[in-house]
């Protein structure tokens, strides 16, 4: 099984400085015919709730059981950053545009990095640093490519991946494949590798 056949299932709520993808405008023409067209699961009602819960039982827990809960919710957002920097690795030597597993673990992953930047709340020391460094990297990510009317950024927030995949987005993929095999160095998913890697050697640090 390849790793990013690996199911992963995650949705966490909410704490230290929230992340919020930015709203992208809606396309004039309508939103973009689905391929493969499969129904859709609501799931922000769900998202909200779980993140309601989580406050409250995570005020009612002792200290220094809180703190213990936390260093474990860190450590499972090192996992998705490893995780997520190694589906770019994959992308950047193989076009996985048209790969519906693919770009479904892509999108999971992505909701997970979101999930996991508004649990943490800093701690323990080191933890505001590679969290701000990682939010710097979602934030890049999502308004890619920058003054489009639809970034990845608004695909990710669709679920695309897992209920649809639109034509534009595996055509960015695609376009991030081709560019990383043209000019390696300096291209776009070198630089967020780079990016993702520096966040964990912050961690190590």
């Amino acid at each position: 099984m390849n790793d990013f056949q690996k199911p992963i299932h995650r949705n966490d709520p909410d704490p230290y400085g929230q992340i919020r993808v930015n709203e992208i405008q809606e396309d004039k023409k309508g939103r973009d015919e689905p391929y493969p067209e499969l129904p859709l699961q609501p799931k922000s009602l769900k998202l909200a709730v779980l993140v309601s819960f989580f406050k409250k039982f995570l005020d009612l827990l002792p200290f220094k059981k809180r703190a213990e809960y936390l260093v474990l919710e860190e450590q499972k957002m090192f996992e998705d950053v490893v995780s997520f920097r190694k589906l770019l690795q994959i992308l950047a030597l193989e076009d996985q545009s048209h790969n519906p597993e693919f770009t479904q673990q892509l999108s999971e992953l992505w909701h997970n990095l979101i999930d996991d930047c508004n649990m943490i709340r800093g701690n323990p020391p080191n933890l505001p640093e590679s969290l701000s460094q990682l939010k710097n990297f979602m934030s890049d990510l999502s308004n890619y490519p920058p003054n489009a009317d639809h970034s990845l950024g608004y695909y990710f927030a669709e679920s695309a991946g897992q209920d649809w995949i639109p034509f534009p987005f595996m055509e960015l993929l695609q376009s991030l494949h081709k560019e990383s095999l043209y000019n390696p160095p300096d291209a776009t998913l070198a630089r967020w590798i780079a990016a993702l890697t520096n966040v964990l050697d912050i961690k190590e640090s």
